[in-house]
């Protein structure tokens, strides 16, 4: 403890944005926490190699792992242990780790693959992104769903900011976190509702009305904590009954390859429901079968994680027939 406050104190030194004394404090709101999952020797291990440099790490295994806030460290900004949601500077040992964590890279995989088939969807309507990042508008807004949505990262990342996807996209949103709406409001800086041109609804994906209106649909990070066919079914029926003859429908499923399961066992991503799969071939034949069981699809594709040289991720995308 003593060790890691000392650490802390050095880390604002180099730290601009970083307060010692709000550091301190942050840390010693954690410690009850922390030290109970340090009882356990391969946790403790890592800790002291790579965790004692950084204002980020500790809040991430105490606070955010295995929850939707975590995976925004695989994008480089997260909360520090002030509470304070901002990038992670180059000196902080998290910097590292966003870029060395192997299931990182495939969660950053999903959000690429996932928005390159909305834009492609919204090129089908008429919609172009030009070289010079000036945009050709279709004749109307692309309806867009998400299931689960989290922070919406597909959103404002890589080939888009948020002013220039709400250009494009018309945003309807449901995720039944409780700690959502603070976690948007760090990171957006104002309530979700008041962001014009996003629909959130923080409720079950299960409410989503049967208008069948959407022209795309997400649901990425879901699949792999609903285990049976019958529960996929159930999630195929909502996109069946929301979504237009020939939207696409993205989503994926989780692999339990080496680093994911070092995430359960060693770094505590525990007290979750999701059941990630064997192998890729297995996700594949899972989500097959539930299609085709479905019925109402047609030209499922998938993308098996790259990023890994065993895979964490196999992405999917289909069409609603």
């Amino acid at each position: 403890r003593t060790n890691a406050i000392q650490k802390l104190c050095a880390l604002a030194e180099k730290d601009p944005d970083l307060d010692e004394a709000e550091a301190v404090a942050g840390f010693e709101g954690l410690w009850p926490t922390l030290k109970q999952m340090l009882k356990e020797r391969p946790f403790y291990a890592w800790i002291k190699e790579f965790g004692m440099d950084s204002a980020f790490i500790y809040p991430y295994f105490t606070v955010l792992s295995g929850k939707a806030g975590g995976l925004e460290l695989a994008h480089g900004c997260s909360w520090d242990v002030t509470g304070r949601y901002r990038e992670v500077p180059e000196c902080d040992a998290a910097y590292y780790f966003r870029v060395g964590e192997p299931t990182f890279r495939s969660f950053v995989q999903r959000v690429w693959f996932s928005q390159q088939k909305i834009l492609k969807r919204a090129m089908e309507l008429g919609w172009a992104l030009l070289p010079n990042g000036e945009l050709m508008p279709g004749a109307r807004k692309v309806r867009l769903l998400l299931l689960g949505g989290g922070f919406m990262r597909q959103l404002w990342t890589y080939d888009l900011t948020l002013e220039k996807a709400l250009e494009i996209f018309d945003v309807t949103v449901y995720d039944n976190d409780p700690e959502m709406a603070k976690w948007l409001k760090d990171i957006f800086g104002k309530p979700i509702e008041e962001i014009e041109g996003i629909d959130y609804h923080f409720e079950d994906f299960h409410n989503v009305s049967d208008e069948n209106e959407y022209d795309a649909v997400l649901c990425t990070g879901v699949m792999s904590y609903y285990t049976e066919p019958a529960e996929t079914a159930r999630i195929l029926s909502v996109v069946k009954r929301a979504a237009v003859k020939d939207a696409v429908f993205v989503c994926d499923r989780q692999i339990f390859e080496p680093s994911m399961a070092r995430c359960v066992f060693v770094l505590q991503w525990r007290n979750t429901s999701m059941k990630p799969d064997p192998k890729p071939e297995v996700a594949i034949e899972k989500m097959t079968q539930c299609v085709l069981n479905a019925g109402g699809f047609r030209d499922l594709d998938y993308e098996i994680d790259e990023y890994n040289e065993d895979p964490a991720i196999v992405n999917f995308a289909m069409r609603v027939a």
